[in-house]
């Protein structure tokens, strides 16, 4: 959950806040309002656990504010596996989001709810996993390339446990 209105204006922008509904259902139409990767998310979450999925979707919802027009999104993507939903992404991008979060819950052997309260800086997380892969992306071999495929990003050298 993330509170957009303390973020940029381009954020606010994405995720449709201040829109009036009609316009905020025809840019989720055109594929121009969404939170990029969320599904992809999902698969790649899949991939590195080894599952084969049966399917994945995406949904995409205004959220409404009170005056009738978009506050900002509420996009999901699920998977499933054996006829059962095996993963939920649950993202809402709003103005004014109350208690803005990012949560990871895994039911299992134990299970896990991990939350972060105030969330996970998107921009400053970007800007960190960029810096810290650029050693890992050099010694990388040719051709198009997931993080699946890549050894663990980290700000150490995992050989020396220095900093880089």
């Amino acid at each position: 959950i993330v509170d957009v209105s303390t973020r940029r204006i381009q954020l606010q922008r994405k995720v449709g806040a201040g829109l009036p509904l009609d316009e905020f259902q025809r840019r989720v139409a055109e594929r121009t309002l969404r939170h990029v990767g969320l599904e992809e998310s999902a698969r790649l979450i899949a991939h590195g656990l080894g599952w084969k999925l049966e399917r994945a979707e995406e949904t995409i919802e205004p959220v409404v504010a009170g005056d009738g027009t978009a506050a900002g999104v509420h996009q999901t993507a699920r998977a499933w596996m054996d006829g059962r939903e095996v993963l939920l992404l649950d993202l809402q991008m709003v103005m004014g989001a109350p208690d803005p979060r990012d949560e990871i819950i895994i039911e299992g052997r134990p299970p896990v709810n991990v939350v972060v309260r105030g969330g996970v800086q998107g921009d400053l997380a970007t800007a960190a996993i960029v810096v810290n892969a650029i050693p890992v992306v050099v010694d990388a071999r040719p051709g198009l390339l997931t993080m699946a495929d890549l050894p663990l990003v980290s700000g150490f050298d995992v050989a020396t446990r220095g900093q880089t």
